[in-house]
């Protein structure tokens, strides 16, 4: 019992080590905002997080996001989004939270796989405070990888439970623990593989069973694997740049060198590793090396292999985690990616904790100074991880510092200042975008992003004729950009050249039918030609494709109050609160709903909260105080368009409306000043309130002659 109790403090103890050194050494990264890399598409943009009803949920669950399929993901940013809305301390919280789970999994599976307390410490340390790490926790969208490996390393540790009990529940949970795996990012798909290289690792008999069992583990690689080739291949452009041939091999061979080196020494490690040279130069010589290098390596494990199975394990674990991003078939622009190694690194950790055990147990077993030396040694390690950990987490602070970084250490990539670029834009910083811009093109003139980006900032100054000329060479490299079309057609709209604007909007809807922005634009556009009935089914359409969208709810229900159809525009505005109730402009376009049905105290709650959002708002103050005036509530209607004047003091309606108040409270003087104000800006001057200061006057006049009168 005694031994127990103390194994038991000392796993807790092990435990409380492993949370603590990763969440100190990721602490700055609670500090950071969302990137531009993904994260607008992943999360701040994505109208697919923004609810959790029941038909967002199975929309979730049935459909591709961004040409990857991880509804499990997904679902955590609608929780997130459902309860604390774009916080993104909230999500660099949950992505640090589940990186803790998945080094303490690792200190667990280790456990499992060849027991002891020292190598799972160790292992699950460096599993946690690694700076290889940081891309895959520090990064809001890498989500995916700290979610899919939970599962994955939950589903290795109930195979092991499985084949040391033999009990059938274990491998139930084996299979359920791999779906969700498999539903947060399809990179699981290796998990199969890795069951059997546990088996030989524990050296369990091969048998019809062992072979059998497995079956339902393959079949979901199979299907999740199909599926990812999908989600990949679906985008012309993608197929059209991906490519097999002598140097994938190579570039897949140098990526195995490549991954290890930057585990043994994390420095420089970069957001972005893109090929070198330009697309078809030759491979530099280290590239022509590394199939040697690797079957050396792999040669001396074999050599190795009747001391321990340790070595087969971690080798094969290595390789099979990381061969489906080796690049065997060249896609994108990318030759490596820290993020790739999220689960991989396991392999070399184990390999540093078991060397470091047997020289300090075995080795160095006589010599209690050289076990010190080991010692201090291992916790220099440790903490030099952390260190670099800790500074690479600042590095994922905004957009600026991830692209600065990346701009640094490649001063000849275009991606980088486009994406800087869009950084500035993103800070209305649109003249230094404008120079990012320019000086992608300096590299390559061709890059269509850069000079799409470019129209985009080109147009927010103004520049409407430049932006215009960039769209137009962008749709000439690439005429099927449904953005350049898109943003052409925002361009043309901002010019009040709607014909233009709708045929541009059109095109790009054919060649992107899901694009919610294009449909509300073009609605919109059609509500002011007074097209109504077509500014409708846009609307709906756009509800179809997103019936959780609240502007759209917004848009639809302007439209219905345009059409005097004040009861769908009242349901529409109710939508659209239920799902964004911090909108000003919605709860000020109900209450005008409330208003017109006679509803003042409702009315005049929407303006109250409305005011709480926008307190300096003098369009809020001017409805306000017109409800409180059909109420007869005089007092608090003038304060409100005092309040409204403080504001903007040439504001014509709360000028005039004040001018009745002024007669309603019989203070005719006051509401003079206010007509002579009125007259003074040009404004139109109500007749009713001439007549009612000119009866006033012939009043006072009266009684002047008939001192009775009064």
């Amino acid at each position: 019992m005694e031994g127990t109790m103390k194994e038991k403090k000392q796993i807790l103890l092990c435990i409380l080590l492993i949370g603590l050194a990763t969440f100190v050494s990721y602490y700055p990264s609670l500090q950071n905002g969302f990137t531009n890399w993904d994260d607008n598409h992943m999360v701040t943009e994505n109208y697919m997080i923004r609810s959790l009803s029941l038909p967002n949920l199975a929309r979730i669950f049935t459909s591709m996001h961004y040409a990857h399929y991880h509804p499990l993901v997904v679902l955590t940013y609608s929780v997130e989004y459902r309860f604390f809305g774009l916080d993104p301390f909230i999500y660099h919280s949950t992505n640090l939270a589940i990186h803790i789970v998945n080094s303490l999994l690792a200190f667990w599976l280790v456990r499992s796989l060849r027991g002891g307390l020292i190598v799972p410490l160790v292992a699950g340390v460096l599993f946690g405070i690694h700076p290889l790490h940081v891309e895959s926790v520090a990064w809001v969208t890498e989500r995916k990888d700290v979610l899919y490996t939970a599962f994955y390393f939950l589903s290795l540790i109930m195979y092991v439970k499985y084949v040391r009990s033999g009990k059938t529940k274990y491998y139930v949970y084996v299979l359920l623990a791999f779906l969700c795996s498999l539903l947060s990012k399809a990179m699981a798909v290796t998990l199969p593989a890795v069951l059997v290289l546990i088996d030989y690792l524990l050296d369990r008999r091969l048998s019809k069973q062992s072979i059998i069992e497995k079956f339902p583990a393959f079949g979901l690689s199979l299907l999740f694997g199909i599926v990812m080739l999908y989600a990949t291949y679906q985008q012309k452009s993608q197929v059209a740049a991906a490519s097999f041939g002598l140097d994938n091999v190579l570039v897949a061979f140098h990526g195995l060198i490549f991954y290890l080196a930057k585990y043994l020494y994390p420095v420089p490690l970069s957001s972005l590793y893109p090929y070198p040279g330009r697309f078809g130069d030759p491979l530099p010589i280290e590239f022509t090396l590394s199939p040697f290098i690797v079957v050396m390596i792999v040669a001396a494990v074999v050599v190795w292999r009747k001391k321990t199975r340790m070595l087969i394990f971690l080798a094969g674990l290595f390789i099979i985690v990381l061969a489906p991003v080796l690049q065997l078939t060249r896609v994108g622009g990318v030759i490596a990616a820290d993020r790739f190694t999220y689960v991989a690194i396991l392999a070399p950790i184990l390999a540093t904790a078991e060397g470091i055990h047997w020289l300090a147990s075995r080795q160095l077993a006589n010599s209690l100074l050289w076990q010190r030396i080991v010692l201090v040694c291992a916790v220099l390690l440790l903490m030099g991880c952390a260190f670099l950990t800790w500074n690479r987490t600042k590095v994922w602070r905004d957009s600026i510092t991830l692209w600065n970084d990346v701009a640094e250490q490649y001063t000849g990539l275009p991606v980088a200042y486009n994406n800087r670029g869009l950084a500035y834009a993103d800070r209305k910083q649109f003249l230094r975008a404008i120079d990012d811009y320019n000086t992608g093109l300096s590299l390559d003139a061709d890059d269509w992003k850069l000079r799409l980006n470019r129209g985009s900032a080109l147009r927010e100054i103004g520049a409407y004729k430049e932006a215009i000329a960039d769209y137009d060479h962008c749709l000439e490299e690439f005429p099927t950009n449904s953005d350049a079309y898109y943003y052409r057609g925002l361009t043309y709209q901002y010019l009040n050249k709607a014909d233009a604007a709708l045929s541009d909007y059109s095109q790009a809807l054919n060649l992107n039918p899901s694009r919610l922005e294009a449909y509300v634009n073009r609605g919109t556009i059609y509500a002011e030609l007074k097209e109504y009935e077509k500014a409708f089914k846009d609307f709906d359409k756009a509800l179809k494709l997103y019936p959780d969208d609240a502007d759209t709810y917004f848009n639809r229900g302007m439209v219905f109050k345009l059409t005097s159809r004040s009861d769908e525009a009242l349901a529409d505005f109710n939508r659209s609160l239920s799902l964004q109730p911090q909108s000003a402009k919605t709860l000020n376009q109900r209450g005008m709903i409330y208003f017109g049905k006679g509803q003042f105290d409702r009315s005049i709650e929407d303006y109250d909260k409305a005011l709480e959002i926008e307190p300096a708002n003098v369009n809020l103050f001017n409805n306000r105080g017109a409800a409180y005036y059909q109420k007869r509530d005089f007092d608090k209607a003038l304060k409100d368009y005092n309040d409204a004047l403080s504001l903007a003091p040439n504001f014509v309606e709360a000028l005039t409306n004040r001018a009745f108040v002024f007669c309603a409270i019989l203070k005719f003087d006051s509401a003079e000043q206010d007509i002579k104000s009125l007259r003074k800006l040009g404004a139109w001057v109500d007749p009713r309130l001439v007549e009612l200061t000119s009866t006033r006057k012939m009043r006072d006049s009266d009684a002047d002659r008939d001192p009775s009168a009064k």
